[in-house]
């Protein structure tokens, strides 16, 4: 499998800032899948996967919200 960084961009979600890479997964044949991480801290990255990137970034808007209050609720504890 080849994996090759094919974007790098910030997003900015609740007054924070975010690092966004994006990768696309090859293997030898046709078979083409999409991951990406989001750097939350130093050492907490979340990542996510998809076929498309369309259905990929839509993933990130639905998951972000719940992986950062998620970390919140329990840092509170």
């Amino acid at each position: 499998m080849f994996t090759t960084c094919i974007n790098t961009e910030w997003i900015e979600f609740n007054e924070a800032t975010y690092q966004v890479r994006y990768f696309k997964h090859q293997n030898g044949g046709i078979a083409v899948s999409y991951s990406l991480d989001v750097l939350l801290h130093p050492d907490d990255t979340l990542i996510i996967d998809a076929p498309s990137l369309e259905q990929l970034r839509h993933k990130l808007h639905e998951i972000l919200p719940a992986a950062l209050y998620s970390r919140m609720v329990v840092a509170m504890r």
